[in-house]
Formats: C-alpha cells, structure tokens, sequence
C-alpha cells in the first residue's frame, strides 16, 4: 500500500503504512481449544510405566501444584528462588463468549543453574472465592484454566503463553521450577488478577491497542500443538509486542487492535478510525502534535470476498516511521465511528519515543 501522508506539513513528514490488515479465516475461534489441554490430561498423557521422563515431569507437576495450593491458601507466602513477574497481556475475542488472553512472563534466568524449566499455570475465579472448586472422586479439582508447560526459558527471560477464559474476575497463579530437580527444588510464584471483559456483545468494542515491534505475515497458520509456543500468532499474522512501548526514533511504531460490533451490510462494515498523537510535556501537560488521515474499512476498501457474517475479523493496523518525533512521551488517541449506527468509542495508549 502507498504511504498516506495525512494533513499538513507536519504530517506529510510522516512515513505512514495502515490497514486494514485482514483475517479472512476465523482463526481466533481455534485458539481456546488449541490453546489448552488440561493438567489431568496431560498427566495421563506422562504414564508410560518405566518411563523416567515421564515420572520426573509428573514429580514436577506435583510439587509446582501443591506449592500453588499452599500459596491460594494462604499457608505459604510465594516462594521467590526464581523471580518471576507477569509483565503484559492482552484481550482478544475468541468463541462464544470466551476471550483469548495472551501473556508475557519474565522469569529470572540468572537464577537457574539449567535453561530447562517447568512451568506451571492455574486461574481462579475470583467469583467462586471461599468454595471448593469442583472435584470429581479420584480426579484432580477443576480450574477455568489449569496447565503444564516444559519449556526452554531464553536469556532474556521473556516467556509468552495463552490462555482463555469467559468474562469476569480471576487469580492467575504462575509457578516456575527447575526441570528434573528433587522436590521442592528453586520454586518461585507469581500471582496476578485478571479482570477478562465481556467482548462479543453487539455493542462496537475493540481488542486491547497493541503496540508491536514487528508484523510477519507467515506462509500458513500454525499446526494446533504450536499456539502455546507461539501464543502471538493470530491466522498467518505473527506479532512481536512491545513490552515496554519504548521505540528508538530510527524504528517504526506498529499499532494493530480488532474491531467488533460493527454495523454490516451484506458482511461488510462501514468503520472510520481516526489516530490522533499527542504529546506529553515535562510538566503534565499535553499538546495535539499530528494526525493521519482517517481509516475508512468499507466495501471500496476491503476485499470483495471479506464478510463479517462469515466469521472474518477486522484488524485494524498503522505504521509509522517515528524519524519526525522528537524524544519524548506520547499518548495515541484512537476514535472508531461506526458510520451506520453513529456510535463511537476511544481508545487512548501511550508509548515513548527513544533518541536512539
């Protein structure tokens, strides 16, 4: 697409690439199942009688849940041998009424004799506090969300996952142990409220803004069993998110979100989308800087075969050279107008702008 260089002299000075950019298969609807197999079942899947691989990642799931059932519990402060933080999520829709939750995980590296590691996940509703979750005889409790994962933690020690869940308020219990080491081993915990909202009314809605150090468009979606590795693939879009929102002024600032709610006509919407940059100045104060021309996703701009009554997701995406910011904080209003009904929303994010 040709660079759109908005209004006025500021903003021809910006080198602009947008959207839409768009899913024509209804990827995300895969993503809750995909995404999740259960603790129960993926202990039966370890059982293989003289199998010691399978017996240790057993002894590791045990020991990671029964350290996760002290700290709920309040018997245990958690443990911090490893130090693991939750540093960003995101909300996209999903099936029905579940929302898809893709997390990022900093996990202490240094403090791991190995890189291999165990890595334990249980959500709790918030709403069902002070109730025994729901036990069959025999079986383990049940959670809206209850995983194992062994993986491989990188240097950095940035750690994505997903999970997938209705709306509503929950505890996300985030255990990290040492592969193969004798219980309990380096043990360190993380919880963290989540509070999921409710994104498949008919109202116009949006996924949370975010913003990306970099779009790759793949030459086909990924196999089921490789979403958790990879929990910022959406379809054949791969994401790399930026987890700080601080971009060098010789990169580019990539925006994407999900529209929902839109008015259609015979599948197709007719959504504006206005970007509006403000700056942020050292007293508090903050002052309009640039704008690009409105996003128009209608009939004349989307492809013929997009359909919204098919299941086809409208992403929203901008590109920017960030040459002609100067260093500095910055808010990035979003306005989405749905042209038939009138109704609008805002979204407002806020990014950095590095000297180098």
């Amino acid at each position: 697409m040709s660079p759109d260089f908005g209004f006025g002299r500021r903003e021809r000075a910006m080198h602009i690439r947008r959207g839409p950019i768009v899913c024509l298969l209804s990827a995300l609807a895969v993503f809750s199942s995909a995404v999740h197999a259960n603790v129960a079942a993926q202990a039966a899947q370890a059982k293989p009688a003289g199998d010691s691989k399978a017996t240790a990642e057993q002894q590791d799931l045990s020991a990671l849940s029964t350290m996760v059932d002290a700290v709920a519990s309040g018997k245990q402060a958690a443990p911090a041998d490893v130090r693991v933080t939750w540093v960003a999520n995101d909300f996209i829709r999903s099936t029905g009424d579940s929302v898809y939750v893709p997390f990022t995980l900093g996990i202490d590296r240094g403090a791991m004799s190995a890189s291999t590691a165990a890595l334990y996940v249980r959500v709790v509703s918030k709403a069902a506090a002070g109730t025994s979750p729901v036990t069959l005889p025999g079986a383990r409790p049940t959670y809206p969300w209850d995983t194992i994962h062994f993986i491989d933690v990188p240097v950095d020690g940035k750690v994505a996952r997903a999970i997938a869940l209705p709306p509503g308020s929950y505890e996300a219990f985030v255990a990290v142990k040492e592969k193969g080491t004798p219980a309990p081993g380096k043990i360190g915990v993380v919880r963290h409220e989540i509070t999921v909202p409710s994104l498949n009314s008919p109202d116009l809605n949006t996924s949370s803004v975010i913003l990306a150090r970099g779009l790759e468009q793949l030459p086909a979606p990924l196999p089921a069993d490789k979403q958790q590795d990879n929990p910022y693939v959406f379809g054949t879009l791969k994401v790399t998110p930026s987890l700080d929102h601080v971009f060098p002024k010789s990169s580019e600032l990539q925006v994407l979100f999900w529209i929902y709610g839109a008015s259609q006509t015979g599948g197709k919407p007719d959504v504006q989308v206005e970007f509006n940059f403000h700056q942020r100045m050292p007293d508090g104060t903050q002052k309009y800087f640039n704008k690009t021309q409105p996003q128009e996703m209608n009939e004349k701009t989307l492809p013929p075969e997009f359909n919204l009554t098919a299941g086809h997701q409208l992403l929203s995406s901008l590109v920017i050279q960030l040459g002609s910011f100067p260093a500095g904080d910055y808010r990035l209003e979003i306005k989405i107008t749905d042209k038939p009904s009138g109704k609008s929303l805002t979204r407002d994010v806020n990014f950095q702008v590095s000297a180098s």
